[in-house]
């Protein structure tokens, strides 16, 4: 079993749902300077899905936030 694990995702919809959430950050969304976006978790998953060795797994898509 393998898990992807994604931070805040970029909506079309969304337009301060970070700073709603955690204004602290002061408008920093994480350290890469952006929300990820869903092509990015596909990316991971299709990793995921070509690799049957791997498993176990988490798959952090944080853009950087666990060093915040």
């Amino acid at each position: 079993m393998v898990h992807t694990c994604p931070n805040w995702l970029k909506q079309a919809t969304d337009k301060d749902f970070a700073m709603t959430i955690r204004p602290d950050l002061n408008g920093r969304v994480a350290p890469l300077g952006r929300m990820g976006q869903a092509h990015e978790v596909a990316q991971a998953v299709l990793m995921v899905l070509g690799n049957d060795y791997m498993t176990g797994q988490t798959i952090m898509l944080n853009g950087g936030m666990a060093f915040v």
